[in-house]
């Protein structure tokens, strides 16, 4: 019997996308935005250690600094104005939340750094609507190792059966999965909605 249901934030209930913000930037960098995501989220540095709270901002962008494959000045406009730029609500998916929240508990599992995770907290108070939330930074892991899946069980006191789990990355998914956590990839509010139904769970 599902008892709850955990989201992932950046991609579901918090639109995070960088690839247009980063298209703005394919004629000062000189590159095309694919090659500016790959050596910048894309990174080991950005995706693992800043997201595991292991790298400060500034200390990521002194590591992207000496790589010398970005130019100097638009590592310095991306971490400026990344947030401001990327990160809106996704009034749909949040309006999901707040409906199963009625019947279910809900919760966050999220990758995010620091700074990003403070933005949306004053910026949004997003996190203020799930029972409870477990962020990357906080904890030192990130999705998809199963470390992280097995500590938002373990910290909640949730049974792998009881639980359904929404992510927009497959990889993510993915590692949900391998620890016995029924799960769904997140393309639309109206995709989810219907995915969610086909497990038992009516919005």
């Amino acid at each position: 019997m599902i008892k709850a249901i955990i989201f992932d934030i950046g991609g579901v209930n918090i639109r995070d996308a960088p690839m247009a913000f980063l298209e703005k930037l394919e004629k000062k960098s000189g590159m095309s935005k694919k090659e500016l995501y790959f050596l910048t989220w894309d990174t080991k540095e950005w995706k693992e250690l800043y997201n595991k709270g292991l790298l400060t901002e500034n200390q990521l962008l002194e590591v992207l600094k000496k790589k010398g494959k970005v130019k100097e000045e638009v590592l310095v406009y991306i971490m400026e104005n990344v947030r401001e730029e990327i990160l809106k609500p996704v009034p749909e998916t949040i309006e999901i939340v707040e409906k199963l929240k009625k019947r279910y508990k809900v919760y966050a599992l999220s990758n995010v750094d620091k700074e990003s995770a403070e933005y949306v907290k004053k910026k949004f108070s997003i996190y203020n609507i799930f029972d409870g939330v477990v962020l990357s930074c906080e904890v030192g892991m990130v999705k998809p190792e199963p470390e992280i899946y097995k500590l938002i069980l373990k910290k909640f006191g949730l049974g792998v059966e009881e639980c359904i789990f929404i992510d927009n990355n497959q990889e993510n998914v993915d590692g949900a999965e391998r620890v016995g956590i029924k799960s769904i990839r997140f393309e639309s509010p109206e995709q989810l909605k219907r995915d969610l139904a086909k497990l038992g769970v009516n919005v």
